[in-house]
């Protein structure tokens, strides 16, 4: 399959939101904060809207198109942008029957856990998705190697934060490496996790 990568624009946005709701549909954080699989899904577009559209001023984004066709997207923050609250999705999540009070202590213990890991300058990836039809056919692989290509050449490491297991074995291949695990809730499905990973630089 021919993976060809450019950079997201803010008309891309709805075509993003909507592999970023089904790439997240089943992962280990979102299952904990919204058991109900319909609402869910509901809730994922309402978190990611919020995210990418907050994300244009601190990251670099960029999708991969099989032919004319969005298959993935993938986030990078830049070195100087600093870990902050995103007011609006707050106020969208707040509004959210259930979900405020688990999201808003997942996030006190994800921040923690990242200032606790790694402190030097460093760019981070997160979200990444891609579209369910076409896992396992390079498109992540495209996506991540593109970035790590250009962040090799500033010479600074690569920070990412995943509460899939799953998804270590996946990240070691490209030169992460697990740094930090913190536990950060207990759900119906046992304990939510996070995981730090680190790509040095050389």
């Amino acid at each position: 399959m021919s993976i060809n990568i450019r950079k997201i624009e803010r008309a891309d946005i709805d075509a993003v939101i909507e592999i970023m709701a089904k790439a997240f549909q089943n992962s280990a954080l979102y299952r904990y904060l919204e058991p109900d699989a319909e609402k869910r899904a509901q809730f994922l577009r309402l978190v990611f809207r919020h995210r990418i559209a907050f994300s244009f001023d601190t990251h670099e984004a960029y999708a991969a198109y099989n032919m004319e066709t969005m298959s993935g997207a993938a986030f990078w923050a830049h070195p100087d942008s600093k870990m902050r609250e995103n007011s609006a999705l707050e106020e969208a999540v707040r509004e959210c029957s259930g979900i405020f009070e688990k999201w808003r202590r997942f996030h006190e213990i994800l921040f923690e856990a990242f200032s606790k890991a790694y402190s030097k300058p460093h760019w981070s990836l997160g979200p990444i998705a891609v579209a369910p039809e076409v896992w396992g056919q390079g498109t992540a692989g495209a996506l991540i190697r593109h970035k790590l290509a250009q962040i090799d050449e500033s010479g600074l490491p690569c920070l990412l934060g995943t509460q899939d297991e799953v998804n270590i074995k996946i990240y070691t291949r490209y030169g992460f490496r697990l740094i930090h695990k913190v536990i950060a809730a207990k759900g119906e499905d046992g304990a939510l996790s996070c995981y730090v990973m680190l790509r040095e630089f050389g």
